[in-house]
C-alpha cells in the first residue's frame, strides 16, 4: 500500500514541478540570471553530514560563495580581453 501512496503523491506533485520549471524558464528570461549546483559531501567527511547540510542556510556562506563566482568570472573576463587584445596586436 505504501508504493501505491509514494506513487500517488508523485503523480500529485507533477504539476507543481512543471509550475517550477516554467517558473524558472521565465524568469531567465526576464530577471537576473541564476544557477543552481550540486555539491556532494566528500565521502572522507561524511562525520560532518549536520554541518555540510547547513551550509545550504548560512549568510556567510552563501556570500563567500558568491564572492567566490565574482572573482572567477572577473578573472575569465580578464583572460579573454588578454586573448582578444593579442589577436588584435597579431592582425596589424
Amino acid at each position: 500500500m505504501s508504493k501505491l501512496k509514494k506513487w500517488l503523491e508523485a503523480k500529485a506533485k507533477e504539476p507543481a514541478a512543471r509550475y517550477d520549471e516554467t517558473k524558472k524558464e521565465f524568469e531567465k528570461i526576464i530577471g537576473r540570471p541564476e544557477i543552481t549546483i550540486t555539491v556532494e559531501l566528500p565521502e572522507s567527511l561524511d562525520e560532518l553530514k549536520t554541518e555540510f547540510l547547513s551550509l545550504e542556510k548560512d549568510e556567510k556562506f552563501v556570500e563567500a560563495v558568491k564572492k567566490l563566482v565574482e572573482l572567477r568570472l572577473k578573472k575569465e573576463q580578464r583572460k579573454k580581453r588578454q586573448v582578444d587584445t593579442s589577436e588584435t596586436s597579431k592582425g596589424l
